[in-house]
């Protein structure tokens, strides 16, 4: 099955993040900071600062998304203000981690 068929596959599921996700989206996130070039974090968040950065994000406004593939996260999305002064207020910076 190619990645285009399984993006129509009825096994695949987008929502918002629910609190309860931050321990899979933490799981999640650990290879991308411990291997990957995306993140420029050096030490892995552990799940409660996973949990408050999502709710910091859904309190702003913000969407912080989660694909599940049969039940399982395999990938998360969310976006974040770009800088506080006025010239970006309608600019917003996304981050997007699979498995």
């Amino acid at each position: 099955m190619s990645a285009v068929d399984k993006l129509h596959d009825a096994d695949l599921e987008i929502r918002e993040a629910l609190p309860d996700d931050a321990h899979a989206i933490a799981a999640l996130y650990v290879w991308h900071v411990l291997n990957g070039r995306a993140s420029f974090e050096e030490i892995p968040p552990t799940v409660d600062e996973m949990r408050k950065r999502i709710k910091t994000v859904r309190d702003s406004g913000l969407p912080w998304l989660v694909a599940l593939w049969r039940g399982t996260i395999v990938g998360y999305c969310y976006a974040t203000f770009y800088r506080p002064r006025p010239a970006y207020r309608y600019t917003l910076e996304e981050s997007i981690y699979v498995e």
